[in-house]
């Protein structure tokens, strides 16, 4: 490597250290290290570079040194054969095999056990459960259920608790469950553990009151005679409330409204207007559909308590700021939050892509060029009936008049054929009639400009107001009449 760093570019670089390493390990690896050099260097001779020995001589043995390590060396090898694969054993479930013992008791747990492993199959998983998840869960059930009894003086009945579908409801039984399901790697499968609390719930398991019995109650005989006489659990009575995905969707309350929803102080109106324009903007260029009105009422509530609270005088400009606008609302978090609140139900988040579409609005309407933390520290309360908002102007919006204002009809230009057999159609003409031509041009120019200057009087309106100053009134004096002697 000394002289190959002399060779490496210039002078003062060195020679990489990871190819030294990686060179080192393939050359004893092909059994470098085994070369006693300096014993043959004392009796050796120089050898020449025609030597036959060059065209004769193999690649290095790549895996030499791994072979001899971990096999011997080649005088003591021997043939061995491999271990024979091992076959896997086929993958059975929902076995209803016997796996506790013979007491009254495992015999009730293991009978309730293999009827809940059926419902969970045909109810509420794809497959039937695997074998060594059945295994596991009938050992988990054997330490945890029925180990204790009290005496229900109101039902003048013996309690024997807590039942499987109670087990079924609490962690505990899968955490030992866990510990006999294959290795200890592997994790029991959430599938499982859901599909058996749903059924444990069904069956009544959360209406057992076990903290409250266990302080009185006794440890109890696993060959009692309950369990003998103990029937198979059947569904609760108590009705859960639940959500079928099969059921037919919620009606639609309606998209796009307009309706009036806040107060009718000029700055309540303004926001509403605002709002509306905004939400018609947003349908065709940022949302399929129109936006539902439980969110249009939550930002028309939401922006009401933000919108417009202060004002800041600008001195450079000579002009009161009103802030924060509902542009600037839209582009913030708080507006949404409290738009969420009044949005359907509790558990309902308001939808992102009714915030996103708002707030690329809010940035194309100027509101991120409002610095409204530097005005908010002098800025003073606006009052609701303040005349900056009978002035504002709305984003996004479109003039009533303009919007009602049919349009007009273009009219259609006449167009006039001209025969063949007329003088004023033919192309060769005599002098005489072509002065004849040009008298008559002149002619109807001259008419047809008394005509224009006719219908534009006719159609000047007669609401426009004309800047010449008013005549002055008449005098109510008789005239002179002069004599025409």
């Amino acid at each position: 490597y000394d002289a190959a760093e002399k060779k490496y570019y210039g002078l003062r670089d060195e020679y990489p250290l990871k190819y030294i390493s990686v060179l080192r390990s393939l050359g004893v690896e092909t059994g470098g290290a085994e070369e006693d050099t300096t014993d043959m260097a004392d009796n050796a001779l120089d050898c020449e570079s025609t030597d036959g020995f060059f065209e004769n001589k193999r690649l290095p043995d790549m895996y030499r040194t791994a072979r001899l390590e971990f096999m011997g060396m080649p005088d003591e090898l021997e043939y061995q054969e491999g271990p024979a694969p091992e076959v896997e054993k086929p993958e059975t479930r929902g076995t209803t095999e016997k796996m506790l013992g013979d007491t009254p008791r495992q015999k009730c747990i293991e009978r309730e056990l293999d009827m809940i492993i059926k419902l969970a199959a045909e109810d509420h998983l794809d497959d039937a459960m695997r074998d060594e998840a059945i295994k596991g869960l009938k050992i988990a059930a054997n330490q945890f259920a029925y180990k204790r009894k009290m005496y229900d003086a109101a039902a003048d009945v013996i309690r024997v608790f807590p039942s499987v579908a109670n087990c079924l409801i609490d962690g505990a039984i899968y955490e030992e469950a866990e510990k006999h399901y294959y290795d200890e790697d592997d994790e029991y499968p959430l599938k499982y553990i859901s599909a058996l609390r749903s059924i444990g719930i069904e069956l009544g398991g959360a209406e057992e009151e076990v903290e409250e019995w266990d302080p009185v109650a006794m440890d109890c005989e696993s060959v009692d005679g309950f369990f003998d006489k103990k029937p198979l659990p059947q569904q609760s009575e108590f009705e859960w409330e639940y959500e079928d995905e099969d059921e037919e969707e919620e009606e639609d309350d309606g998209r796009g409204s307009t309706a009036q929803i806040l107060g009718d102080t000029p700055r309540q109106k303004l926001i509403e207007a605002e709002v509306n324009s905004f939400v018609r903007k947003s349908h065709g260029e940022h949302l399929e559909d129109e936006m539902r009105n439980e969110a249009i009422k939550g930002l028309k509530i939401g922006a009401n308590k933000i919108a417009y609270k202060k004002k800041f005088y600008d001195a450079e400009k000579d002009i009161f700021i009103v802030f924060p606008s509902v542009a600037w609302c839209m582009i913030d978090n708080d507006i949404y939050e409290v738009a969420e609140e009044h949005y359907y139900q509790k558990e309902d988040e308001f939808p992102l892509k009714y915030t996103s579409a708002m707030r690329s609005l809010g940035i194309e309407a100027g509101g991120a060029d409002e610095d409204v933390d530097h005005m908010m520290e002098m800025a003073m309360d606006c009052e609701s009936t303040d005349g900056f908002f009978a002035t504002k102007a709305i984003p996004f919006a479109v003039p009533e008049e303009v919007a009602k204002k049919p349009k007009k009809k273009k009219k259609k230009k006449k167009v006039v054929v001209k025969k063949k057999g007329k003088k004023t159609g033919d192309k060769k003409k005599t002098k005489k009639g072509g002065d004849d031509e040009k008298k008559s041009k002149k002619g109807g120019d001259d008419a047809a400009a008394k005509k224009k200057k006719k219908t534009s009087n006719r159609s000047k309106s007669p609401n426009t107001k004309r800047s010449k100053s008013p005549k002055p009134p008449k005098s109510t004096k008789p005239k002179k009449r002069h004599s025409t002697d």
